[in-house]
């Protein structure tokens, strides 16, 4: 896996670099601050 991807909860999909959760089909675009809250 990337550096820059996560897994979240065994579901849920976290992209650093593009900002976006995802889960299946659905994806989320989040903030810069949301971003670096669950990097932290």
């Amino acid at each position: 896996m990337n550096e820059s991807i996560f897994l979240l909860d065994k579901r849920v999909v976290f992209d650093s670099t593009k900002m976006t959760l995802s889960h299946g089909n659905e994806i989320i675009r989040i903030s810069e601050a949301e971003t670096h809250l669950l990097l932290a």
